[in-house]
């Protein structure tokens, strides 16, 4: 999966939560709902890629445009192109899966040129990337730290990026949290192939999906599981809430609860632990300030009588262990 479980769960809880102020929408048109967030969240993880490529690109042709002067100055020929062949960066110029994927996305119709030259300008003015290219043979460390400072210091910070990219995407303002981190774990990712690479002296592409159908496939049985089997699950939380005024609980709580216990009884391969942590963080930042804590102890109490009910069904060793 290029998305994550986590970022995957916050999609069908925005389904639900749609489905909550409007009970009467189709069941289908929930699912369509739903395949369009996550393909739109695909779209805007690539896209941001994409963005950092053709800024650290553009470097290539600054060099161009300062040693083609007349009277090029001394900074003008000591410019440095090394962003360019920093090696993230180069995987995503010679990668072929990738180029195919910003084709078919239709996203390299999005950006105005001048705005790789604006953010680039932005980048070479900052000690870190004046520092950057002092060195020689930077460790990968460096070369990946580098790449995640022109994104979160230059891009993310830019009022041209944010606004360009809320032009272009109408969900950025609810997806550039989850975004970001995902885009932090694919460099991440791409920075220990170049590295394993370079130990090995083999040279393989990044493998992008050729599709979300993973993540479409564990959204849909998801989003289905709650959705059908809602007055149960809700029947399991109705008698720990005795303490509780239930007007007054927070509906996305009541909402995380039913699709947790979900996952906890129809998903057989997810660890307790792994379903559990996820939902009391997606508590913490999408509902109330105690919510975590307060889902945490409900789930607790019916999980302990599920597992004496025998209908915790978890397939693998370790996977019902808490």
């Amino acid at each position: 999966m290029l998305l994550s479980r986590r970022n995957v769960r916050i999609k069908v809880m925005q389904v639900l939560y749609t489905h909550e102020q409007s009970p009467d929408i189709p069941f289908t048109t929930l699912e369509k709902s739903l395949r369009e967030r996550i393909n739109n969240s695909f779209r805007l993880l690539i896209y941001n890629l994409y963005l950092i490529e053709k800024t650290a690109e553009y470097s290539v042709e600054d060099a161009g445009h300062k040693s083609s002067k007349h009277l090029p100055t001394e900074a003008d020929k000591k410019v440095s192109v090394r962003i360019f062949h920093n090696p993230i960066i180069q995987k995503l110029v010679l990668d072929e899966n990738f180029k195919r994927i910003i084709r078919e996305q239709k996203l390299t119709y999005l950006p105005d040129t001048d705005y790789f030259r604006t953010w680039f300008k932005a980048l070479e003015d900052t000690s870190a990337y004046k520092n950057y290219i002092q060195v020689e043979n930077p460790p990968i460390e460096e070369d990946k730290r580098l790449i995640l400072y022109l994104y979160r210091k230059v891009l993310l910070l830019s009022e041209l990026f944010t606004q360009h990219v809320e032009d272009s995407f109408t969900t950025w303002n609810d997806d550039a949290t989850i975004i970001e981190n995902q885009l932090v774990l694919l460099i991440d990712k791409i920075a220990t192939q170049v590295e394993k690479e370079i130990v090995k002296g083999n040279e393989k592409f990044i493998k992008f999906p050729e599709s979300m159908n993973e993540e479409h496939e564990f959204s849909n049985e998801l989003l289905n599981r709650v959705y059908y089997n809602e007055e149960y699950l809700g029947s399991l939380i109705t008698p720990k809430l005795e303490n509780w005024d239930k007007e007054r609980l927070a509906q996305i709580d009541l909402m995380l609860m039913k699709m947790a216990l979900a996952e906890l009884l129809y998903f057989p391969n997810i660890p307790i632990k792994a379903t559990m942590n996820e939902y009391i963080d997606i508590a913490k930042n999408y509902s109330t300030p105690k919510s975590g804590e307060f889902i945490n102890g409900i789930l607790d109490k019916i999980m302990k009588e599920l597992k004496e009910q025998g209908l915790l069904k978890k397939e693998g060793r370790g996977l019902i262990e808490n």
